[in-house]
């Protein structure tokens, strides 16, 4: 009898584990847009460029850049966006289409900037998702009187 009684219970708690897994698994599903896209264009001197297509940001972590080559160092920060393809053309840092100055709500921390120069990779902290913003990208400019032209790799979402 107590085999038996013993053998229910081991029973029911692998039954009840297997369905307590099985729930938990679809709750913790999510698919982040981590994937790289290339970018290859100009980095301006004081003025700034960006990448013309700007991605789904699916979540709040941070977003990923590598440098594969480029002809002048430069620094790089992530942009939101209420839209997901974004023209070269300067209106649209005037026209709200290109949100370069984020801040976080909490803290008011302004998004930081980083360098790059070929072979470099960073995970950069941002503010899209916390601004409500749907998509990012990223913004260049190597900050001082030259220009350079770099070949990248960035997603809006790191794992």
């Amino acid at each position: 009898m107590k085999k038996m009684c013993s053998l229910k219970r081991i029973t029911a708690g692998l039954v009840l584990m297997l369905f307590s897994c099985s729930t938990l698994g679809t709750f913790c599903v999510s698919a982040n847009n981590y994937h790289d896209t290339k970018y290859v264009g100009s980095v301006s001197g004081y003025g700034t460029r960006w990448t013309t297509s700007a991605r789904k940001k699916t979540d709040d972590t941070s977003s990923y850049q590598y440098c594969a080559s480029t002809t002048r160092r430069y620094q790089s920060w992530v942009y939101g966006s209420y839209k997901s393809n974004i023209s070269s053309e300067l209106k649209n840092l005037h026209n709200g289409t290109i949100k370069k100055d984020l801040r976080n709500p909490k803290t008011g921390k302004l998004t930081p900037t980083y360098w790059f120069s070929s072979g470099t990779s960073r995970y950069m902290i941002n503010y899209v998702k916390e601004n409500k913003l749907p998509y990012a990208g990223m913004m260049f400019m190597t900050g001082d009187n030259g220009g350079g032209y770099a070949t990248v790799w960035w997603s809006p979402d790191s794992i």
